[in-house]
């Protein structure tokens, strides 16, 4: 995570090549969704978050660059993430709590949940194609909304 973060930021300052920049970026993008699947509900898993000396992986993921907050596509891959390293570990949450502004994460969640839930309630076994495909790209397929119920 520190290597493709750094490679990321630090790609643009010297002016390397766009492609290396936007594959070192896919990486960095590649890691954050593979740390949240192994996470979601696995508490030994998410147990390793906040563990050791120094920055923990949470405390990493979380002092991301500020695109990963403010852009949507950054959210995508950064929230569902979060919401699965957090979902059902008190210690993990109360790290969170210190390292960011849960309202970011509150909002993101309400937005996905609220275009899955008019689908679900026109048509309770097969929601409309659109909204699957809204709460897809929200949740990156990542965080399943049954866990919010």
């Amino acid at each position: 995570l520190d290597y493709s973060t750094a490679r990321t930021q630090g790609s643009a300052k010297v002016g390397q090549a766009q492609q290396q920049q936007q594959e070192e970026t896919e990486l960095l993008h590649e890691t954050i969704i593979l740390l949240g699947h192994y996470c979601l509900q696995r508490s030994e898993n998410q147990s390793i978050m906040c563990y050791g000396e120094g920055q923990t992986l949470l405390t990493k993921i979380t002092s991301l660059p500020l695109h990963y907050f403010m852009d949507e596509r950054g959210k995508g891959v950064l929230f569902p993430t979060i919401l699965a390293t957090c979902f059902g570990s008190e210690q993990n949450l109360t790290c969170l709590k210190n390292e960011m502004n849960l309202s970011l994460l509150r909002k993101f969640l309400l937005a996905a949940v609220s275009a899955h839930g008019p689908a679900s309630q026109a048509d309770e076994t097969r929601p409309s194609e659109a909204a699957s495909t809204t709460v897809q790209s929200s949740l990156g397929g990542r965080f399943p909304l049954t866990l919010c119920e």
